[in-house]
């Protein structure tokens, strides 16, 4: 009896810290477009024509990007 609490209370415990945490890529992501606005990342931003699939405009190099 003992045996099945303290097993029920070790898979709640596991349950809940597995549900607070944020996973790897989310923090990688973050970190990578930190870095970026801090102009430490390298970027390629590319213009398409939605009709045509040519591109229009090709960038390459070291600037923030924000959506406004």
């Amino acid at each position: 009896m003992k045996k099945r609490i303290i097993a029920a209370v070790t898979a709640a415990c596991m349950m809940a810290a597995s549900m607070t945490g944020c996973t790897e890529a989310e923090r990688a992501t973050y970190n990578v477009q930190k870095e970026a606005d801090y102009f430490n990342v390298e970027r390629r931003l590319s213009v398409i024509n939605a009709r045509t699939d040519k591109p229009i405009l090709e960038l390459i190099g070291y600037f923030s990007l924000s959506n406004n």
